[in-house]
């Protein structure tokens, strides 16, 4: 038994000797080269995964999600170990050198295939002032303005012309705040798209019930809602959140469940990728004891998003960016970028409606891509860290599907 290749782009797999020295012990890492070839033909010929039988000849793995953050973005770079002497100390521990993926030169672009989805940030204001906010929303950031109606129709129409656009999204801050959501919703629905609001489910959505339930039951089953629940259980949430969130996000939940509407939760997946099976666990429990028919094993029911603190790539790390090959790699592995088939309207403060490319950088002048859709459509260069922790490696997307 040899294993599989050490996801280094490479078909090599890789044994270890440990020679005894005086004071301790000498370890090398040893390359292999075997006859990587025959053996995926052989696994073809026997019908096992063609995933693995690929992986076999290119070196690379075809899943990453059990990898931490930093060690994907060693994928597909030749590994070299030097020989490494350990020599017990008393008091004291040895441990290897962390390895980490040279800079990358030149970020990749991204260019536009069509658009699927329109976002609207309807305004950075939001009744609470979470801990990690993806953009800093709170009761006091008024850098993006609500967006109005006349806007909304505006982008709107552009949009409907291309022939593509199947959804608006609606995001903030919370878009509940906005005076003019309901009259949007109404307006995107009757032009037959659908739509998928944001929200953490507290004060202003629980004002807007009425009118939703009404929108929900003229066009049954083109409304989805997804309710922010960082963790399945109140103290974690709440860390984040403040305190009293948990139970009203939970209610809002319950409140929704018996609508013709799709109903998802936004959590959070802090900690390794690995352990991501015991939280979907966590939160399966939670949903069958709120009666909730949500199942958490769905990825496009319970979207898990990755934190993006400098600490989850380990002491020392550089804030990665995406290397071209990576990107290329993880397309072809089903990743699909959003500054492919998406852009967000946002209006800044003082300043005209704009269109940016990406749900989570509304403020990165960078991303500020134009002033209509139609002039918004150019490549995207991805170089800022975000590209690569959430969406690259991360894999994570705000689309819900």
């Amino acid at each position: 038994m040899i294993g599989l290749p050490a996801n280094d782009g490479t078909p090599r797999v890789w044994f270890s000797l440990l020679l005894p020295r005086e004071g301790g012990f000498e370890i090398r890492h040893q390359a292999l080269d075997y006859d990587a070839a025959g053996a995926a033909r052989a696994m073809r010929e026997a019908g096992l995964p063609e995933d693995y039988a690929l992986t076999l000849t290119s070196g690379l793995w075809p899943n990453l999600d059990i990898l931490p953050l930093a060690e994907r973005a060693m994928t597909g770079i030749p590994l070299a170990f030097p020989p490494l002497f350990w020599k017990p100390r008393e008091g004291g521990s040895w441990r290897a050198p962390e390895l980490h993926p040279p800079p990358v030169a030149t970020p990749p672009e991204v260019a536009f295939a069509r658009l699927e989805t329109l976002w609207f940030h309807l305004g950075s204001r939001c009744n609470l002032a979470c801990t990690g906010c993806y953009v800093e929303s709170s009761p006091h950031n008024d850098r993006l303005v609500f967006i109005s109606f006349e806007t909304f129709r505006s982008f709107l129409d552009e949009g409907r012309g291309f022939g593509s656009l199947r959804r608006v999204g609606f995001t903030g801050g919370e878009p509940f705040l906005n005076p003019d959501l309901e009259a949007m919703l109404a307006h995107a629905l009757g032009a037959g798209l659908e739509a998928l609001l944001l929200t953490n489910g507290l004060a202003p959505f629980r004002r807007a019930l009425p009118w939703l339930e009404r929108l929900a039951s003229r066009h049954p089953g083109r409304i989805t809602i997804r309710i922010s629940l960082d963790a399945p259980e109140a103290t974690a949430h709440e860390a984040l959140r403040g305190k009293g969130t948990f139970a009203p996000a939970l209610a809002a939940l319950r409140a929704l469940a018996p609508l013709p509407l799709r109903l998802t939760v936004a959590g959070r997946r802090a900690g390794a990728p690995a352990e991501e099976a015991g939280l979907r666990a966590r939160y399966a429990a939670l949903f069958a004891a709120e009666g909730l028919d949500l199942d958490a094993y769905d990825p496009t029911v319970l979207v898990l998003f990755p934190e993006l603190g400098v600490s989850e790539l380990g002491e020392g790390a550089p804030l990665p960016l995406p290397r071209p090959d990576l990107l290329a790699l993880r397309e072809r592995q089903g990743l699909s970028l959003m500054c492919r088939r998406e852009r967000m309207v946002v209006q800044r403060k003082g300043a005209e409606p704009e269109v940016v490319a990406c749900t989570l950088l509304p403020e990165e002048p960078r991303f500020a891509v134009g002033a209509t859709l139609t002039e918004s459509f150019r490549p995207v260069r991805l170089d800022h860290p975000h590209c690569a922790r959430f969406c690259v490696l991360g894999g994570a997307s705000c689309d819900p599907v």
